[in-house]
């Protein structure tokens, strides 16, 4: 290659960047503009019938149009001429279980300039999330009667995520362990006393119970892909990632365990007044099966005998 073909390909290499980094803004701005849409359209159509409109005009699932919808919401107020964001990026900080700041953090670099991908984006969120479990930790809440606790629960990344992420995330992993023919795993952890401390405990004791066992949870699930969040009241439902029924009842004698540490380094050395925990767990683990809905595994697991580990 001649000097004069070295300059031209050095001239062609750039402008095509700077070409793909205006296609990668128009994409993100596409991607809030869809999610408008999409929310505008489901409105209109009624409940029942968004996902088979989904289905027909684009192939998509409801999931998939979730997380524009999502973006939408979240990025309504945000110029995207001049941003550059990967558009798995969006998603990611679109999410509900993701604390506002990290979205925050990643619009101000982004209009310093910065490109945020994915790896960069989930690495603000990795940050965020755990400096909000740290202060939750530190603002556990105890007895009035108590003097404050010299403890803390020590901060980790939690995977529990609301009630209508959860939902959906449930209702996508089912359709994909299903397609792929992958175990869909459950655990709902149940509080056997809970109708008890309800009717003899004050708020304040209440909550510091439920972040006991919510600790006890996060502390064992490990993988990014296990999630859980409060189903009913006392109980909270687990998803795990392709996991078999040996691995199930293993991961539940850990949550059984961490459950009762968490309660005994906080209160072994002093009187709380607070109950230990009677924890119960149900299990459930098979591969999907087209005979079978979501709604009927989860209402079996809701009605069946508890398995109990006490």
């Amino acid at each position: 290659m001649t000097q004069e073909q070295q300059f031209d390909s050095q001239i062609l290499i750039q402008q095509r960047t700077h070409e793909i980094k205006n296609l990668i803004r128009r994409t993100a701005y596409n991607l809030i503009e869809i999610g408008h849409k999409l929310h505008e359209v489901k409105q209109l159509l009624g409940h029942g019938h968004f996902g088979h409109w989904l289905k027909t005009e684009f192939n998509w699932s409801v999931a998939t149009a979730t997380k524009m919808m999502q973006a939408s919401e979240q990025f309504k107020n945000v110029d995207f001429t001049n941003l550059n964001f990967a558009p798995s990026a969006i998603y990611l900080l679109a999410a509900p279980s993701i604390p506002p700041q990290a979205r925050t953090e990643a619009l101000a670099k982004a209009r310093q300039g910065q490109p945020i991908t994915y790896s960069l984006a989930k690495q603000i969120v990795r940050c965020h999330k755990s400096r909000t479990q740290s202060s939750e930790s530190e603002q556990l809440p105890v007895a009035t009667s108590q003097p404050p606790l010299s403890f803390k629960l020590s901060p980790i990344l939690n995977p529990r995520v609301d009630r209508d992420f959860f939902e959906q995330y449930l209702a996508r992993e089912w359709l994909r362990t299903q397609r792929e023919k992958q175990y869909f795993s459950l655990i709902l952890c149940v509080i056997d006393n809970f109708s008890m401390t309800q009717q003899e405990l004050p708020k304040a004791q209440i909550e510091t119970l439920f972040q006991i066992v919510s600790q006890g949870i996060s502390k064992s699930l490990n993988r990014p892909t296990d999630v859980w969040s409060d189903y009913q009241p006392g109980q909270f439902l687990i998803l795990l990632s392709n996991t078999s029924s040996k691995g199930v009842k293993q991961i539940a004698k850990i949550i059984y365990a961490n459950i009762n540490l968490q309660y005994r380094q906080l209160f072994d050395s002093q009187e709380s007044g607070i109950p230990s925990p009677r924890v119960s767990l149900k299990m459930s683990s098979s591969v999907p099966s087209p005979e079978i809905t979501l709604n009927e595994v989860l209402a079996s697991l809701l009605t069946s005998s508890q398995e109990s580990l006490t």
